[in-house]
């Protein structure tokens, strides 16, 4: 989804987390 892209972008450090 191109929200997960756009979360990444501003967050990568929340992603890598989940």
């Amino acid at each position: 989804m191109n929200i997960m892209r756009l979360r990444f972008s501003i967050c990568p450090k929340t992603m890598t987390n989940k």
